[in-house]
C-alpha cells in the first residue's frame, strides 16, 4: 500500500506543469520524496514533492489521468491524503473522499549525460524567451522551396547566453548572464515556453545540452526539451553594430504613432510604414488600400547621422519589436541603408535586441 499526505494546492500546481507533457501523470513514493512525472520523446516533464508519509506505506508507483486529478484538486482546499492500493486510487479531505482505477505508469526518460552546461536566473530566462518567441511562432519555414531551420536558438560561453529568434524578416536576440558555463549551443521549439514557465519555480536554472535533448531543472523539477535538428540562420551575421545614423525616441510616442498608423491601416500585418527624416526627427507615412486611406504623422526625436531617403517596413512587425523593447524610456534605432537591417535596442540595455528587414514598398 502507497499512503502520503500533502497540500492540494502544492499537487494542483504541479500535475498542472506536468500536463503540458502528456495527459497521464505517473507518480512514485520514494522516501519521503514524491517523484511525478509526464511524456516522452516529444517532452517530458519531472517534478519531486515533500510528502508526509503514511506510518505503514511502502515505496511504489501508480498513474493517473491527469486532466480528471486537475480538476478535482482545484475544488480541495487544506491538505489531501492520497492511497493506492491494488487497482484503486483514493483521495481524501476533509469530510470528502474520491476513488478511482489508476492507468498504466509511464517510463521515466533516461538521463544523458550534457555535452555542454551553464546556469542562469530563472525570471530573466523566460522573459528572454518570452521577448524571442514574438519573433517565430514556427519551427521552420520553406523559403524558396527548402525548408529553413527556426525555433529559438540557445547559444553559450563561459559569461553569457543568447536567446534569439528569427522568421527571416526580423529577429529577436536578448543576452543574460550565464554562471559556471561551458560553451554550447542548441535549439528547441517556440512552444517550450509554456512547460518551462508552468514546471520550474526555482530561483535558478541548470541547462544541459545532450545529443538529443536540452535540459532544464531547478533542482526540484526536470523538463527534457528535444532539440531541433539542423542549421539555423547565421543571426551573427545581421546582428552588427555598425550604423550611418542613430534615432533615439521615446518608446511611448513612438508606440502612439504606431498606433495611429495601424487603426488607420485596419490592423492588416501586411501594410507598412514608412520613414523620412524631417525638421524635428522622422516623418511617417501610410498609404492603406484597405480603408482606401493615407496616413502621416511626425515624430519629434534625435536623427544622429545620415539617415536614408527613405525606408519602408511592415507596420506590425515594427510595433512588435518595440512593443517588447520595455526595459527603457527610450528606444535606439540604428539604420545603415534603405535595404539593411534595422536594429532597435533600449537607450543604454544592448542586452535586448530587436531587428528588421526594410521591405520594397509597392
Amino acid at each position: 500500500m502507497i499512503e502520503f499526505s500533502i497540500q492540494a494546492q502544492v499537487l494542483a500546481k504541479a500535475v498542472e506543469g506536468l500536463l503540458k507533457a502528456d495527459q497521464t501523470v505517473s507518480v512514485s513514493l520514494e522516501g519521503d520524496g514524491l517523484k511525478m512525472w509526464a511524456g516522452g520523446d516529444e517532452l517530458y516533464c519531472e517534478t519531486v514533492l515533500p510528502v508526509q508519509r503514511g506510518l505503514i506505506s511502502d515505496d511504489g508507483s501508480f498513474a493517473l489521468v491527469g486532466d480528471t486529478l486537475k480538476g478535482l484538486l482545484k475544488t480541495i482546499s487544506g491538505e489531501v491524503t492520497v492511497t493506492a492500493e491494488g487497482e484503486k486510487v483514493s483521495m481524501a479531505w476533509g469530510s470528502g473522499s474520491f476513488a478511482t482505477a489508476p492507468v498504466e505508469v509511464a517510463s521515466p526518460i533516461a538521463k544523458q549525460k550534457a555535452s555542454a552546461e551553464t546556469t542562469v536566473e530563472r525570471e530573466p530566462f523566460l522573459k528572454a524567451l518570452s521577448y524571442c518567441r514574438s519573433f517565430c511562432t514556427k519551427d521552420s519555414m520553406k523559403v524558396n522551396g527548402r525548408e529553413c531551420l527556426l525555433g529559438i536558438d540557445l547559444d553559450f560561453d563561459g559569461k553569457t547566453l543568447n536567446t534569439v529568434a528569427t522568421d527571416l524578416q526580423s529577429l529577436g536576440r536578448v543576452e543574460i548572464p550565464a554562471e559556471a558555463s561551458t560553451a554550447g549551443n542548441a535549439v528547441i521549439p517556440t512552444s517550450a515556453l509554456g512547460p518551462l514557465s508552468s514546471c520550474l519555480q526555482g530561483e535558478k536554472v541548470a541547462i544541459g545540452v545532450t545529443e538529443k535533448y536540452v535540459s532544464f531543472s531547478d533542482g526540484n523539477s526536470l523538463v527534457c526539451i528535444p532539440r531541433v535538428e539542423g542549421n539555423y540562420p547565421n543571426w551573427r551575421s545581421v546582428d552588427t553594430q555598425g550604423c550611418a545614423a542613430k534615432v533615439t525616441a521615446e518608446r511611448k510616442s513612438l508606440l502612439a504613432v504606431l498606433g495611429v498608423m495601424g487603426a488607420v491601416s485596419a490592423g492588416s500585418s501586411e501594410n507598412k510604414v514608412s520613414m523620412t527624416r524631417s525638421s524635428s526627427g522622422l516623418l511617417f507615412e501610410g498609404r492603406y488600400t484597405d480603408t482606401q486611406s493615407d496616413a502621416k504623422y511626425e515624430l519629434a526625436c534625435e536623427v544622429e547621422g545620415e539617415f536614408p531617403q527613405r525606408i519602408t517596413v511592415t507596420l506590425a512587425k515594427l510595433q512588435g519589436i518595440i512593443s517588447g523593447l520595455s526595459q527603457s524610456e527610450n528606444t535606439v534605432i540604428s539604420v545603415t541603408g534603405a535595404n539593411s537591417m534595422m536594429r532597435m535596442e533600449p537607450e543604454g540595455n544592448s542586452s535586448y535586441t530587436g531587428l528588421l528587414m526594410p521591405v520594397v514598398r509597392k
